[in-house]
């Protein structure tokens, strides 16, 4: 039984050593391929990760210039259609001035006919009371014709009354004298 207190310390030992030195010789081949593979695996990360942050900007920057090129287009839709509301608004603002231009020269027009009105209405007065004035003054000159025409009968007979007297005078003064030469 001592031997076996030696023994198997020993053989233990021994084989303690074999395993150790079969580590020992390994193990570093081991860490060294566990090292490479995951320097390999962080390298081949990393790399994946370069290639996507690559491919992310690469995207990135696509994207970007799709978004420039769309907010340029829709900017330029944007300025097209204020342009295209503009001349519209400035259309719609000549007509406005036109018609207004349009509705003062109506009233400006309708003013002058209704003054060119009274100035007919006048006219059209003042002509019937020229014709009137005109029929009264034929009237006036028919009444001064016929006026005329009785004095002139009057004149005519006045003067064959004043004859007459004359004659009767004439006579009465023979008469006269012949009574003087007869009472002598």
């Amino acid at each position: 039984m001592r031997i076996l207190h030696i023994l198997l310390p020993a053989i233990g030992t021994i084989i303690f050593a074999y395993f150790y030195h079969d580590y020992a010789t390994t193990a570093a081949a081991r860490e060294k391929t566990a090292e490479a593979q995951r320097l390999a695996a962080h390298a081949a990360k990393q790399k994946a990760e370069a290639e996507a942050r690559e491919k992310a900007i690469q995207e990135a920057l696509a994207l970007q210039r799709q978004r420039k090129a769309e907010r340029e287009a829709r900017e330029a839709a944007e300025a097209a259609r204020k342009n295209e509301r503009q001349k519209l608004l400035d259309t719609r603002d000549a007509a406005r001035r036109e018609t207004e231009k349009n509705a003062r020269r109506i009233e400006q027009l309708d003013r002058d006919v209704a003054a060119e009105k009274k100035r007919l209405a006048d006219l059209a007065a003042e002509n019937r009371q020229t014709a009137a004035e005109a029929a009264h003054q034929k009237a006036a000159e028919a009444l001064a014709l016929e006026n005329k025409k009785a004095l002139a009968a009057r004149v005519a007979a006045l003067e064959a009354a004043e004859a007459e007297a004359a004659r009767r005078r004439e006579l009465a003064r023979k008469n006269a004298t012949a009574a003087e030469a007869v009472k002598k």
